[in-house]
């Protein structure tokens, strides 16, 4: 599934200086997505694979805690 993601403008300025900085590390951990959209998915689904309280929460067949 693909879904549009607008980003502040801001946002969007940091998070692409963030990656390029990332990138331009000899000793970077695996490949970084150039994308600011991908670099933020690639940040976000291991937070979210590892997040208990989602993943309880999940079980329980509630998408959000609380």
């Amino acid at each position: 599934m693909l879904n549009r993601v607008e980003l502040p403008a801001q946002f969007h300025c940091d998070v692409t200086a963030y990656v390029e900085m990332l990138c331009a590390r000899p000793a970077s951990p695996p490949p970084i997505p150039a994308d600011p959209v991908r670099f933020i998915v690639a940040m976000l689904e291991p937070f979210i694979a590892t997040d208990l309280g989602f993943a309880k929460a999940r079980r329980k067949g509630n998408a959000f805690p609380g």
